[in-house]
């Protein structure tokens, strides 16, 4: 804080010795009579009271005429003094000489355009300043600067409207304070390797307390500027999004209660399915079996709809539970693969492996993310006849690899596709159909597993999507026995 104190005084005395606002506001007739002013004074002293000397030297005063009228009204009064002392040193400096006078209003001229450059400069300064100002003011947004150890060195007006402190509390604060206990630890994390980078952002969801005491949900990007020796902070903007975050909550309490009720409903619908189809092949009555096929397929796919929804709000609720066992994944693919190969025809699911590989992990989540990778390979390549299924060992990891011969996914597009309820855009979402979560829930899982999920891809060349799973034991997840 003591290095900001020092801006700020170097500062004051700066608008003390020139403060072009100050000189502005003056009135022009006084600009021009203080030149004229100061040179009678100047010629006064120095042929009156100084006779000897000022026949001699007779420009000292008129020297710091031009300075002292520059100080006061600007370039313009420079000038003005120029030109009065100019006069006043041809009338009364004798004996006259020409050179050392030229010589002099050249330096008074000189004086006077330094001047008139610096006035240029601090207008345009303070034209950026004023941008800068109106910019922060009338920003939507919060906004405050902070140094190294997340102390507030500024702030802008509308924080205040968002967390209530005044200027005078907020700054000096230091920002851990502000934010929720539960996520403190992660944000210094996140702090320091934005410090530790020296460049760069990060975005972040956060908890802040308000003046009144209240947690309020903000989204804030932070940029460090730190080695930018012209600001020399990290800049944070931030908006309250409570009302959004709230909104979320509705919605996935929503789908979640909607998702849990369907499915019981729907279950008792393919339990009482089957015992029409099987009451059908007793009594010999062939004709409508496929059709009651038809139908199961069907109720099939809503039941994952909506498993897929449940899921998705365990995830979101941290709910999404897992039992961990050692089991041979090698073994594992084989058996989702032969289970999907009985239900299709079009393709050859073909697996690749040797030997066993044991991972430590829940079966039943494995085995879904497996499905999800196969299945999608076979939904997303329906003009080719193949998915190739690999699975090998790459040091301490197991890597699980399904290629097809698809549509293939734009680079621009391959992160995004594991967000929630994203599907790629154009003729693929139409011929398509789907939620979009199978992607975000296996990453999910994999990720609880302390493995990693990816894709390589290339627009109508087909995709590889990748899984890896440590073949060590690891603390992950939430272990239920």
């Amino acid at each position: 804080m003591a290095t900001a104190t020092n801006v700020s005084d170097t500062e004051r005395l700066k608008q003390y010795i020139w403060d072009l606002k100050k000189i502005k506001q003056r009135p022009l007739w006084l600009k021009l009579l203080l030149p004229l002013l100061l040179t009678a004074l100047a010629s006064y002293f120095t042929f009156h009271l100084f006779e000897s000397v000022g026949r001699r030297v007779p420009f000292m005063l008129y020297f710091g005429t031009v300075m002292i009228s520059a100080w006061y009204g600007g370039c313009r009064s420079s000038l003005y003094a120029t030109l009065s002392t100019m006069v006043a040193a041809l009338i009364f400096v004798h004996p006259f000489n020409l050179t050392v006078i030229t010589v002099y209003v050249l330096e008074a001229l000189f004086i006077t355009m330094l001047i008139f450059i610096i006035e240029l400069k601090q207008a345009r300064i303070s034209e950026s300043e004023e941008k800068f100002r109106a910019i922060i003011e009338q920003d939507s947004e919060g906004f405050f600067m902070v140094d190294e150890d997340a102390n507030v060195i500024l702030a802008g007006p509308l924080h205040e409207g968002i967390l209530g402190y005044s200027n005078e509390e907020f700054k000096g604060s230091n920002i851990f304070n502000l934010i929720h206990p539960e996520e403190v630890a992660r944000f210094k994390y996140d702090f320091l390797k934005l410090l530790l980078r020296g460049t760069g952002y990060h975005i972040f969801v956060q908890r802040l307390l308000t003046k009144d005491g209240r947690w309020i949900w903000a989204e804030a990007c932070v940029t460090n500027l730190l080695c930018d020796p012209r600001i020399k902070a990290l800049i944070f903007h931030y908006r309250n999004i409570s009302e959004r975050v709230e909104q979320d909550k509705t919605q996935e309490d929503f789908v979640h209660m909607a998702s849990h009720e369907l499915k019981t409903p729907i279950t008792s619908l393919k339990g009482f399915l089957q015992l029409v189809k099987s009451k059908h092949k007793k009594e010999g009555r062939l004709t409508d079996i496929h059709l009651i096929e038809r139908m199961e397929i069907q109720l099939d796919k809503l039941l994952g709809l909506i498993e897929d929804m449940l899921n998705m709000t365990r995830i979101k609720a941290g709910e999404l539970y897992y039992h961990f066992e050692w089991f041979d994944l090698v073994a594992c693919v084989q058996e989702v693969t032969e289970a999907i190969q009985a239900t299709t025809d079009t393709h050859r699911l073909n697996v690749t492996a040797s030997g066993t590989l044991s991972v430590h992990a829940d079966r039943d989540r494995i085995s879904q993310v497996i499905t999800n990778m196969i299945t999608n390979a076979v939904k997303y390549s329906p003009a080719a006849d193949s998915v190739e299924i690999t699975i090998e060992q790459q040091q301490d990891f197991a890597r699980i690899e399904v290629q097809d011969k698809g549509i293939g996914i734009p680079e621009s597009k391959q992160k995004k596709i594991f967000e929630r309820f994203y599907r790629v855009e154009g003729e693929a979402r139409n011929n398509f159909r789907g939620l979009g979560l199978g992607l975000y829930i296996s990453q999910e899982i994999i990720r609880r597993h302390g493995g990693r999920m990816g894709v390589s891809s290339q627009e109508g060349e087909g995709s590889v999507f990748w899984v890896t799973l440590p073949l060590k034991t690891t603390k992950v997840g939430r272990r239920i026995f």
